[in-house]
């Protein structure tokens, strides 16, 4: 109670310093706490992975609406409909990637997805066939849909629990880096060589990262035995 009336004397000036003294404290607070998670093998992977997926994020909102437009001449509409069907996908198969990252580990389902999503991206990149493109598309939205959940999974397992918060916005800081510096990126690229080097460049390197996070990062939960049925 004395210190909410000291804090009602202090003048507006006084008031802005305060806080501002507090929030630079909170901030090399959290720098060094960074700079910890950082030097850890798992952290670096799962920092990697969301990189990764933040990437095909880029990607799915710069080069796929240029490309449609400039390979097959797609409305608007038609932009909104291949959106939507990534959703549905996301929608109907996200739940089901959850449980087998549950049952079966986080890592096993990392490599298959990445393989997708690279596949996936690439066939999507040099498509000319309006009805390859969508099925390529569609392919790359099944990887997302498996990567996504177990990504999530895995970057909260290894999260301190004194800094879990901290060790998520970790996360959360490198997927904000790649989508400020991906569509940037990725429409220069456009500007400069129309067509497929967006997405081949995206599918490029979704395969190295990917790669890169798998061989970085370890399982770190205890996988549920598995279940025998009963003798009969």
């Amino acid at each position: 109670a004395q210190d909410t009336k000291v804090s009602l004397k202090q003048s507006p000036l006084e008031g802005l310093r305060s806080v501002m003294k507090q929030s630079q404290g909170l901030w090399t607070e959290a720098i060094g706490t960074w700079a910890t998670l950082l030097r850890d093998k798992n952290q670096q992977g799962a920092l990697l992975g969301n990189s990764v997926l933040f990437l095909n994020y880029a990607a799915m909102v710069t080069a796929v609406p240029l490309q449609t437009f400039d390979t097959f001449n797609a409305t608007p509409g038609d932009i909104g409909k291949i959106f939507s069907l990534g959703s549905i996908i996301g929608i109907g198969l996200s739940p089901l990637a959850g449980r087998w990252a549950d049952q079966y580990g986080r890592m096993p389902l990392v490599m298959p997805s990445v393989v997708i999503m690279t596949l996936g991206g690439l066939t999507t990149a040099f498509a000319q066939d309006w009805g390859l493109f969508v099925a390529a598309y569609f392919f790359w939205s099944v990887g997302e849909a498996i990567f996504s959940p177990a990504l999530s999974a895995y970057t909260a397992d290894i999260a301190p629990k004194a800094t879990t918060g901290s060790a998520l916005a970790l996360s959360r800081q490198a997927q904000d880096l790649v989508f400020l510096v991906g569509p940037l990126g990725l429409g220069a690229l456009y500007d400069v060589a129309p067509g497929a080097s967006a997405m081949a460049t995206t599918a490029l390197l979704t395969a190295v990262g990917g790669t890169a996070f798998r061989l970085r990062a370890k399982e770190v939960i205890a996988l549920p035995p598995p279940t025998r049925k009963p003798k009969t």
